[in-house]
């Protein structure tokens, strides 16, 4: 008897489980107050005496008034004793248990995926109806009003196509940026010797620019200028640059190098070489985390370009407020100028004044929503006894 008792009920998260566990707990008190002095009852006495009081208003002409009376009081009782027993007594036990969410492709989809398991463990347990050893229990009608809203909610969600959640990443994304100073101003000194010269000499040679190699030319670490001759491998480093050793054939006339030294890397040389190449410095700026999760969703080295790109661009911050970029656009690269630190300051300043509050209102609110919703349910679960009193045990009220 005791299994045909309960009602095993389905929540999406454990906030969502304590808060409706805690607000049937409220819901039992609340009406155990109200059968206990009275208030429950008061509807019943509501209905014969306004029953009778509208017998009285007809009057004499109505014929058999007692009659009529005792048919509408009846018809109206059997009413309010239904909604009264299927949507005020408790008699079903609580027993909650949360849904298993696959957290990887909820991320990877941007909506919430079930995991093929069902259910979780909770945390105390297979299911929780306790909270301080009380259990709560809840009537018929709301524990069905649960398990279907709840399971079209969650045939609902599943049925969306799974998508990457491009803006969760673009935004994870711009949280980073090239923490060590001297890495930025290499990458500094790497658009002003290579990138800068590589891109005059393209737009020099003239002639109509296809749409997707412009776009590859529009950042420093250009596929184009990497493998066309006469770009990357024919300009080179303005200083010797550290992990690229010293090269008779390439570095013999230039100052300040020798054998045992850093040499002149080419601009190709600069930016591919393995460990010690800008591309692979900027990959290691990047948390081992988030290309764990990227490398999940996309697949290939253009990618990870993408990645870097985004990571040395100067509008890559904007969103974060992130404005500490490397590569600025018309302004000196090395901000060596009082100019150059009091634009970078006001950038600073005015874009994370604009700029960051409302992206971080906005995150913020995307992750309080679901504390919300679990909030709000758990008030109006509370507020149930007070509505079914107040509307005289209505089915209208009830949705039934």
């Amino acid at each position: 008897m005791g299994g045909l008792l309960t009602a095993p009920l389905v929540v999406f998260d454990y906030f969502s489980n304590a808060m409706t566990l805690l607000g049937w707990i409220i819901n039992n008190a609340i009406w155990n107050v109200m059968v206990g002095t009275g208030i429950a009852a008061v509807p019943f006495i509501t209905l014969v005496l306004s029953e009778w009081f509208k017998a009285r208003q007809e009057g004499d002409e109505a014929g058999t008034k007692g009659i009529l009376t005792v048919n509408r009081i009846e018809t109206r009782l059997y009413a309010m004793i239904l909604a009264y027993a299927f949507t005020c007594l408790p008699l079903l036990q609580v027993q909650l248990a949360t849904a298993d969410i696959d957290e990887n492709r909820s991320l990877e989809c941007g909506t919430r995926q079930f995991a093929s398991g069902g259910w979780s463990e909770g945390a105390f347990g297979a299911t929780e109806n306790s909270i301080g050893g009380r259990q709560a229990r809840l009537p018929l009608w709301w524990a069905g009003v649960h398990a279907v809203s709840h399971g079209v909610t969650a045939a609902a969600v599943h049925a969306i196509p799974c998508s990457t959640d491009f803006e969760s990443i673009r935004m994870e994304l711009d949280l980073h940026s090239i923490e060590d100073p001297g890495l930025q101003q290499e990458v500094g000194e790497f658009q002003r010797q290579c990138f800068g010269p590589a891109r005059n000499r393209l737009l020099q040679e003239g002639g109509a620019i296809e749409a997707t190699r412009a776009m590859d030319v529009d950042w420093i670490g250009s596929n184009y200028f990497q493998t066309t001759p006469g770009y990357y491998d024919s300009f080179y480093a303005g200083r010797p640059i550290a992990g690229f050793p010293y090269d008779a054939s390439r570095d013999v006339s230039r100052p300040n190098t020798g054998p045992g030294m850093p040499g002149y890397p080419s601009c190709q040389e600069w930016w591919s070489a393995e460990s010690v190449g800008l591309r692979a410095r900027l990959h290691g700026e990047v948390s081992t985390g988030f290309w764990d999760d990227f490398r999940s969703v996309f697949t290939g080295s253009d990618a990870e370009d993408y990645v870097i790109r985004r990571l040395v661009s100067p509008r890559s911050g904007a969103a974060s407020g992130n404005l500490d970029q490397a590569v600025v656009g018309f302004r000196g690269l090395d901000g060596g100028g009082f100019w150059d630190a009091t634009v970078t300051a006001g950038a600073m300043v005015g874009g994370t004044l604009s700029i960051l509050p409302f992206q971080a209102g906005m995150d913020m609110l995307k992750q309080a929503l679901p504390m919300v919703q679990g909030i709000l349910v758990m008030a109006i679960i509370i507020c149930l006894p007070f509505v079914m009193v107040i509307s005289s045990y209505s089915f209208k009220v009830a949705g039934m």
